[in-house]
């Protein structure tokens, strides 16, 4: 009987110990769970903010690209176009496809990537997906273009941001007037 209750008495002890243990590992699991999901919304909201900032940058913005095929034969020159929160291509609006709304998003490395599709007035489609460089002056990605039949080629683009051409102003001297 001694035994038993000795027995009984160790086996509480023990899972008296073991159970604040594990209480106190779930506990601060919640918490540190609870941390992680703080910092998940403060790091959506920063991003959120970022992407919209990135967006007024974009805005009234051109991009001059070459676009090649994957065997890297240049097949053509085209100027990328961000206008009233749209999205388009010199190139492929002459072939109908009109300026599109586009989506905004950020990678882990903080990479933006823009992204959009653009149906075509003959019943294609162009795909777009790329990225800005950190530099905020260059950008490569690939379209995708989809022919009514469903054929398809892409084409991989890089190239530079255009500059903006300032005004220079002319300062007259009144004294060189006369």
């Amino acid at each position: 009987m001694k035994k038993i209750i000795v027995a009984v008495v160790v086996a509480v002890f023990i899972l008296g110990f073991t159970g604040k243990e594990v209480w106190a590992r779930a506990k601060k699991t919640q918490s540190s769970q609870g941390a992680v999901e703080k910092n998940k919304k403060l790091s959506s909201k920063k991003t959120k903010e970022l992407l919209e900032q990135k967006r007024l940058e974009l805005e009234n913005t051109s991009w001059d690209v070459e676009m090649k095929l994957a065997s890297g034969e240049k097949k053509m020159t085209d100027r990328l176009i961000f206008k009233d929160k749209q999205f388009s291509s010199e190139g492929f609006v002459l072939g109908g496809f009109k300026p599109t709304s586009y989506s905004l998003t950020m990678k882990d490395d903080g990479v933006i990537v823009f992204e959009t599709m653009q149906p075509g007035e003959n019943g294609g489609t162009v795909f777009w997906k790329g990225e800005f460089g950190p530099d905020n002056i260059s950008v490569r990605g690939i379209t995708s273009q989809v022919s009514p039949d469903q054929t398809s080629q892409d084409l991989y683009f890089s190239g530079l941001k255009v500059q903006e051409k300032k005004s220079e102003s002319v300062t007259i001297n009144k004294s060189e007037e006369r």
